[in-house]
């Protein structure tokens, strides 16, 4: 009701405000590294708000950082472009409604660009369908990320999961010009659906590093976050913003690329928001990497990602060696897959007898065609004769499907005085004098 009485409201006062006075348009330069409009300044629809059980909505992925990332990266040139920035505020005549929808063109814009690259076809999805017909009475004054109405949760209206075209169902405005989250709910089709998605985990102060998102926007598309957008915010105009601005996050954007490696000063990611394209660079805005909290709660989705195979060199197999030996050998984990995936890997399990240390025994951000070497040292039990096998696995993390087993078999022999116990863990760790003792000196 109330909401209906504002938008009577607001028409009431539509003629008012043809007569508002036009504020100046001088271009004036400063501190935060951006131009802003003298006499133009806005207050601008926001709506991140993080649910008091945000937990339950948690995916959270622990990924590793990778060197395997160029300095700079856009998907918006990667892609051919992206359809315009959406816009919050909608006009009943000449008067703005404004509406805290950023959550749903936050989430409505990383499915868009996924498809956009995936499938190369510009797609519009429907923030009205999340707005309208998620179940947890988000709306104008706020909500949460919503990935999982794109993925596998189904709408109220009996709407499967997945996304609705924007054209089928359009951002508008209530009756009697009331906000968005007024309209009712309306069951449609759902042509495209995520394959998942994931919150980048480690964070800290619920932010993950640099490397850990640039990796994720490179390997899995563009990223939604959240910062808190002050007034410096609001009035951005050009330039890389770098104005801190203090507060808790309030609002929702799309990354789609950075220019500058983690540690550089001048370093900064490029943005999408949902202000429209007379807001920015074009509805983008440039802002330096640590600023107004950029990043909070940082995830992706996942739409026809690339794939990685797990591969596994290297042999685990010994002929006889004295009971009570130390053994050493090299595995060489590689990643097969496809262009800009990465891969994460683990030992999953190894055998229960002996003495087993691996380094690193996990792994990660291993791009197409890239390495680890594992070192794999085995403390062999003193019982002689006897002989040892089994298999060490070795598994992807992102698809538990794709794992490695490495044989192991090892025969030893009856346990050789203490002296020749050294001499001979002294031989595995050096391949070279180990040749050399069989050749010349046996």
């Amino acid at each position: 009701m109330k909401k209906k009485i504002l938008g009577l409201a607001i028409v009431a006062l539509m003629l008012i405000g043809c007569f508002n006075a036009v504020g100046t348009n001088t271009d004036v330069q400063n501190d935060c590294g951006c131009n802003q409009k003298e006499g133009e300044a806005k207050s601008y629809p926001k709506g991140f708000v993080v649910p008091d059980n945000w937990e339950d909505y948690a995916r959270p992925n622990y990924i590793f950082a990778t060197s395997f990332l160029p300095t700079s990266f856009d998907w918006r040139s990667e892609a051919g472009g992206f359809i315009p920035v959406g816009d919050q505020t909608l006009w009943c005549l000449v008067v703005p409604v404004g509406c805290g929808s950023c959550w749903a063109f936050a989430t409505c814009g990383v499915f868009e660009c996924l498809i956009r690259i995936r499938d190369g076809k510009k797609v519009d999805l429907s923030e009205q369908y999340l707005i309208s017909c998620n179940k947890e009475g988000w709306g104008c004054d706020g909500g949460f990320v919503a990935h999982d109405y794109h993925y596998d949760v189904a709408g109220k209206c009996n709407n499967d999961p997945g996304a609705v075209y924007a054209g089928h169902f359009p951002y508008q405005l209530g009756p009697w010009c009331a906000q968005p989250d007024e309209v009712p709910c309306e069951t449609h089709t759902h042509p495209y659906k995520l394959d998942g998605w994931a919150d980048i985990y480690p964070r800290t102060n619920g932010i993950p590093s640099i490397e850990n998102i640039q990796r994720s926007i490179y390997e899995h598309g563009p990223v939604y976050c959240a910062l808190h957008a002050g007034e410096a915010f609001e009035n951005y105009y050009s330039g890389v913003f770098k104005t801190n601005e203090a507060g808790n996050p309030n609002h929702a954007v799309v990354i789609v690329g950075w220019n500058g490696a983690a540690d550089d000063p001048n370093g900064y990611w490029i943005i999408r928001n949902s202000w429209g394209s007379d807001w920015g660079e074009n509805g983008y805005m440039r802002i330096r990497y640590g600023t107004s909290k950029i990043g909070y709660d940082a995830n992706y989705a996942m739409y026809k990602d690339p794939e990685q195979d797990l591969e596994c060199s290297g042999d685990l197999k010994w002929g006889e060696v004295p009971a009570g030996s130390t053994l050493k050998r090299n595995l060489i984990i590689k990643n097969t897959g496809e262009y800009r995936s990465f891969l994460d890997w683990e030992i999953s399990s190894h055998p229960k007898w002996g003495t087993w240390t691996f380094e690193p025994d996990e792994g990660g951000g291993i791009g197409q065609n890239g390495e680890q070497l594992v070192e794999v040292k085995i403390k062999l039990p003193s019982e002689d004769p006897k002989t040892y096998d089994g298999s060490v696995r070795i598994v992807n993390l992102e698809d538990s499907s794709d794992y490695v087993d490495v044989e192991v078999k090892i025969q030893t022999s009856r346990a050789r005085n203490k002296n020749m116990l050294l001499l001979m863990n002294l031989l595995e760790s050096f391949p070279l004098l180990k040749i050399l003792y069989s050749n010349f000196l046996l």
